[in-house]
């Protein structure tokens, strides 16, 4: 019996399958495959656009949260292996590591060894961060063309300049950084990539981006995608001897 050959429309219908599942990939894998991180790498700003600017950018500070990442070794260049704990939250002194970590350092991130200044050299042996959701600022834009939410992680490095900046804010103006512009560059004197924050001036559309405040917070909440821990967990198994996908040597 001849077998059936496929039809275009059985393509189609496959197709058609595939753009119904792509609007379920993100919420099944982590925020680094995400592509609306700002990369900070060599102390150029390099947007999800593939544009690179040297800074100072201009953005509006949507949300923001605090990060605690544990690695069990140092990190090497082109390294993408997960941490081992990890905690996000909004309130440094509560932090607690999410449930998904594979490896648990402790009850609560406040009183656990790994982040206490010393445990690793005159630092933290967990790598403390903030990540930030950011517009771009003077963007007049509603509805569905709004300015995209980007992120934009600031190292350990940096903490002091961003929570000091946060603050002075709020003193001056009685209000969170939405409400004004915000101009992000490089510590020149800095080997790392250390940002720095300063006032450009209010923000206009303020109201607008208020109410964009449970958008960015799911951005900023996502946790890191586990999956190459996962595989690299998992010894290789090779295939059996003449598999579909060996290629035979043509005789």
């Amino acid at each position: 019996m001849a077998k059936k050959q496929s039809t275009g429309t059985d393509l189609i219908n496959v197709d058609a399958e595939i753009e119904k599942e792509i609007a379920t990939i993100r919420s099944r894998i982590g925020a680094t495959a995400s592509n609306n991180l700002i990369s900070t790498k060599n102390k150029m700003f390099k947007l999800p656009n593939g544009i690179v600017h040297p800074g100072p950018l201009e953005v509006v500070i949507i949300e923001w949260v605090s990060k605690n990442f544990f690695y069990p070794r140092k990190f090497k260049e082109g390294d993408v292996t997960p941490p081992s704990c990890f905690a996000i939250g909004q309130d440094i002194e509560s932090m607690v590591p999410s449930t998904n970590s594979p490896d648990q350092q402790n009850g609560e991130c406040a009183s656990c060894a790994n982040n206490q200044f010393g445990s690793s050299g005159d630092g933290k042996a967990c790598k403390n961060m903030r990540t930030l959701a950011v517009i771009a600022a003077n963007d007049d834009t509603v509805g569905d063309d709004a300015p995209s939410i980007y992120l934009l992680n600031v190292s350990p490095t940096g903490l002091k300049r961003f929570d000091g900046y946060i603050d002075a804010i709020a003193a001056r103006f009685r209000s969170s950084p939405i409400k004004v512009i915000t101009h992000v560059s490089f510590v020149t004197d800095s080997d790392y990539p250390t940002l720095e924050f300063s006032y450009g001036g209010p923000n206009s559309n303020y109201k607008r981006d208020w109410n964009r405040r449970a958008e960015a917070l799911q951005l900023l909440q996502a946790e890191p995608n586990l999956t190459a821990r996962t595989a690299a967990a998992k010894p290789m198994v090779r295939p059996p001897k003449g598999a579909a996908f060996n290629k035979q040597k043509p005789k």
